[in-house]
């Protein structure tokens, strides 16, 4: 598995293979952060 630099650099150039790479390997932490993060927040018409 490439590290995150490596994929970076790759993107860099154009490679759309190291882009999905890394768009893989964080979509699910990312997602759950958002989630987490929504789900804590009040809408202004919430009491």
């Amino acid at each position: 598995m490439e590290g995150d630099e490596e994929l970076v650099s790759r993107i860099r150039q154009g490679e759309l293979e190291a882009f999905e790479a890394l768009y893989n390997k964080y979509r699910l932490p990312l997602y759950r952060a958002a989630l987490a993060i929504t789900r804590e927040r009040r809408t202004p018409s919430s009491p």
